[in-house]
């Protein structure tokens, strides 16, 4: 069996040619070859002290050369063998990154041959250290461990060690080989292995990943044993079989690559046939980037699914069950001093609702101007785009053009900006309804003159002296209106109104439609900064949209919109954003977040969302620490309107000098009907060894959730 140490793509196995001794700095590296070791939260501590502190204070022989010192009760040397005989309270050092100690020594230190009995070593990095019957050093690329153990706990009694019987690392390959190898934990063995290979340093090598188990409702008790395959430096694949009581066994693919100009990652997954179904499932995604000629540069990002219900049955969370629309995108894109150009092919595999359009092209460009002060600036942007669609509903070709100017006038403290921009869209369509024209237009200028102040003011809270701003900010925006009922839409939706959105030329994405406006838009910002760094710790708004000539039944004003966002210390951050209805007196919506973390990765977090008549819920959770080597997880999101719970974590983790353990249990809602599914996800991290368990999936879910 292989142990393999996994890098990112295009990371090039490194090793440190030391001159003075090899062969110890590959014995150094021995706790990071065997695996990857996982950050201690609460800072580097060790399990037992350093072995030097067993010698005496006052050694009785010392010799040094060049870095590597030796030390011992009694040293004889050959000359004619440059070859020293050391006895008694033996100690080998190699620039203080390795000590080795035994009951006696016989060493060359030119050829880096030599052999030490009753070994000991210890590496003072990460407090890891070990035994070894003999260790013998072979030319100075080599280092052979006969009847050995290895642990990064108290030695004299480790909640964790390996036991080999024989160890040997080959500077020169970068490889470690192992025999008859048992892990033991708590006195348990945990593991056998008559051999293993692993990578030293931080080369790649094929070979087996460590194992993880876990349960899911939905898959039953589950089973991933990766198996890594180092193709080159610059390119790596990994396959997973996943064994699934419920369902069978997957196969996961991920390959990786990176070259100069390109890099990408392709996913594949194929269950040949469930247990459930009796269906082949799978998946497939690809994501690749290319910077081809200067100025060029390309991308895919392509998913599929075998059936709609893949994501709900293997996704393993509501974000996925979520999804109804996997994006099939390929784009050219080039960038210049002045201009953007943007080739686009794209479609959607439709999982549930509406298909939507294929763009088969898309041409997008825009003017790249900085805005001159004082001075015209002309704009200039467009796209042409090809629309086709599966059903028999129109398709055919759009035009869109905005050329424009602007003069923006700047001076300290003030600004005002007109802009001028015509509009144009041209359809030429096809399957049109009788009596629908198959070549309809639309033009309309889009005038606006924008203009803001810039109030500062110093004052002292406490000990701090800040900057307060008030930045009242006003914007006219007219838009004729136009007869948009023969027009298609193809790619139209309204946008989520915002304080920001407010300032906006428009309130819908694409051209197919273009609201009228002849209003004024006023809002009031304020910023709290700190003059030594720049940071800003407070910023408010508020702001509200005045329409001269509303539409029939429609107000004359729009809803009141507000916005409080902060960061205080760096260990606080919140924010709120209101959309309050000044005709009924009620929120709209309402969006709050409070967010606690500090240094010693302790976070806490309280969010709350209402959307009337459609969302309503809040979400609390955190990491705590109660003690140095016990920290509480937990995290509950709550479904106001539906009273129940969207999705609940409870679990806690254990951290030792030496260990640790997270366990985490997960019931969260799988699909929109409201099937619940529960999953329990278990990691036990070996430090200076490796983690046996669900470590991605616990990381990706305390990222997600609990750490955003």
């Amino acid at each position: 069996m292989n142990v393999t140490r996994v890098s990112g793509p295009g990371a090039r196995p490194g090793w440190r040619r030391d001159r003075r001794c090899a062969a110890l700095l590959c014995l150094a590296l021995l706790g990071a070859a065997l695996g990857a070791q996982a950050a201690d939260p609460a800072g580097t501590r060790h399990c037992a002290k350093p072995l030097v502190q067993l010698l005496p204070t006052t050694p009785a022989a010392s010799i040094r050369r060049g870095d590597v010192l030796l030390q011992a009760d009694r040293i004889s040397y050959r000359q004619g063998e440059d070859l020293f005989i050391a006895e008694g309270n033996v100690l080998l050092r190699d620039d203080d990154s390795l000590d080795i100690l035994g009951d006696s020594a016989r060493l060359n230190l030119s050829t880096r041959d030599g052999e030490i009995t009753g070994a000991r070593f210890y590496r003072p990095a990460d407090g890891s250290q070990g035994r070894a019957a003999r260790l013998r050093l072979q030319g100075g690329t080599r280092i052979e461990l006969v009847e050995t153990n290895f642990t990064s706990c108290d030695p004299e009694d480790p909640d964790w060690e390996l036991v080999a019987g024989n160890i040997l690392l080959d500077n020169a390959t970068h490889q470690g080989h192992a025999e008859d190898v048992v892990l033991r934990f708590k006195g348990v063995p945990l593991l056998y292995l008559p051999y293993m290979r692993f990578p030293i340093g931080d080369a790649r090598l094929t070979g087996f990943l460590f194992p993880s188990l876990g349960t899911t409702v939905e898959t039953g008790t589950e089973l991933r044993v990766p198996y890594y395959w180092n193709i080159a430096p610059n390119m790596d694949a990994t396959f997973t079989p996943r064994w699934m009581s419920k369902r069978g066994t997957m196969l996961e693919t991920e390959f990786r690559y990176l070259t100069p100009r390109h890099g990408g990652k392709l996913f594949l997954t194929w269950l040949p046939e469930d247990d459930l179904s009796g269906e082949e499932r799978g998946e497939l995604r690809w994501t690749h980037s290319a910077s081809l000629a200067r100025g060029w540069s390309a991308g895919i990002d392509f998913a599929t699914v075998s059936d709609d219900n893949y994501l709900e049955d293997f996704g393993g969370n509501l974000a996925s069950t979520s999804i109804t629309h996997l994006e099939q995108l390929a784009q050219l894109v080039y960038t210049s001093r002045e201009w953007t150009v943007t080739t686009r092919l794209q479609g959607y595999k439709t999982l549930s609702g509406a298909i939507p359009y294929r763009r088969l092209p898309q041409i997008s460009f825009a003017r790249r101007t900085l805005e001159r002060p004082n001075r015209f600036n002309f704009l200039f942007s467009g796209e042409l785009v090809r629309f086709d669609h599966p059903t028999d509903v129109p398709v055919g070709q759009r035009v869109d053009l905005q050329p424009g100017i602007s003069y923006p006038l700047y001076t300290p403290g003030a600004w005002l900006t007109p802009k001028l921009v015509l509009r144009h869209t041209a359809y030429q369509l096809e399957r049109v309804g009788p009596g629908q024209p198959d070549a309809p237009t639309r033009s309309l200028p889009v005038v606006s003159i924008d203009s803001g102040l810039v109030f500062e003011r110093n004052f002292d809270w406490g000990q701090r002296a800040l900057v307060q701003t008030l930045e009242p900010r006003v914007k006219y925006l007219y838009i004729p209106e136009r007869d948009q009922s023969q027009l298609p839409n193809f790619d139209t939706t309204e946008l989520t109104p915002t304080l920001f959105q407010l300032f906006r030329d428009y309130s819908f994405t694409g051209a197919d439609r273009v609201a009228a406006a002849n209003r004024i838009t006023a809002a009031l910002n304020s910023r709290i900064l700190d003059p030594r760094n720049g940071r800003e710790l407070l910023v408010a708004g508020i702001g509200q949209a005045f329409e001269f000539n509303p539409r029939p039944g429609e107000p004359s004003t729009s809803n009141l919109f507000a916005e409080l966002h902060g960061q205080p210390t760096l260990d606080w951050d919140l924010g709120l954003r209101v959309e309050w209805n000044p005709r009924t007196d009620e929120a709209e919506t309402i969006t709050t977040r409070l967010r606690y973390r500090d240094a010693h990765n302790n976070a806490f977090f309280l969010r709350y969302r209402f959307l009337r008549d459609e969302v309503k819920n809040w979400e609390v959770g955190g990491l705590w620490r109660i003690n140095a080597r016990w920290q509480l997880i937990g995290l509950r999101q709550y479904d106001l309107i539906n009273d129940r719970d969207t999705e609940t974590i409870y679990g806690f983790q254990y951290d030792s000098c030496c260990w640790g353990l997270r366990l985490v249990r997960r019931e969260y809602i799988a699909d929109e009907l409201g099937g619940s599914n529960n999953a329990i996800l278990l990691e036990l991290n070996l430090k200076g060894l490796s983690s046996f368990g669900d470590q991605k999936r616990i990381g990706r879910l305390l990222e997600r959730g609990i750490l955003p």
